[in-house]
């Protein structure tokens, strides 16, 4: 017999992938919940991560070009050199598909016990003329479909 939540946990149906900040299905913001507590609602099927468009200029911590898995319990614990930390922002520009491209997430890093076992989440399509800025590194631009680093001179 499936268990009945109380309120305000019975309202939620969004999750923000960033603040975890919990919103019933009209957006109103109902609570903040930890990571655990957030992704414990989107594996139960209680709620679903809402969609955070990608501002016109997000930092993030770190540019990947070469492809990296992201699915649950499979994304890495450190990419170029960089430990993967809960609540860090990525940039991924070399996935096989364009479409998986984009900034990303860190719900869950690894476990101590294994090389994988993080969780990523895309937030969402990126709109042309959207651009991140790395810790270290170029300003990188994307026309909607491409991200391409801004080299010294040149620019959307």
């Amino acid at each position: 017999m499936p268990t009945t939540l109380p309120e305000p946990y019975a309202s939620i149906r969004e999750i923000d992938p960033i603040s975890f900040r919990a919103f019933s299905a009209d957006g109103e913001f109902l609570l903040d919940m930890d990571a655990d507590g957030a992704r414990g609602f989107i594996e139960a099927g209680h709620a679903k991560w809402r969609p955070t468009p990608t501002p016109r200029l997000e930092t993030v911590r770190l540019v990947v070009t070469e492809p990296v898995y992201t699915s649950a319990g499979l994304a890495p614990r450190d990419v170029d050199g960089h430990h993967i930390r809960a609540g860090d922002l990525i940039l991924l520009t070399g996935q096989p598909k364009a479409a998986q491209n984009g900034v990303y997430t860190v719900v869950k890093a690894y476990s101590d016990n294994s090389p994988y076992g993080g969780t990523w989440v895309r937030l969402g399509d990126s709109p042309a003329g959207s651009m991140v800025k790395p810790q270290a590194g170029e300003v990188w631009f994307s026309d909607g479909t491409t991200w391409s680093p801004i080299t010294s001179g040149s620019g959307p």
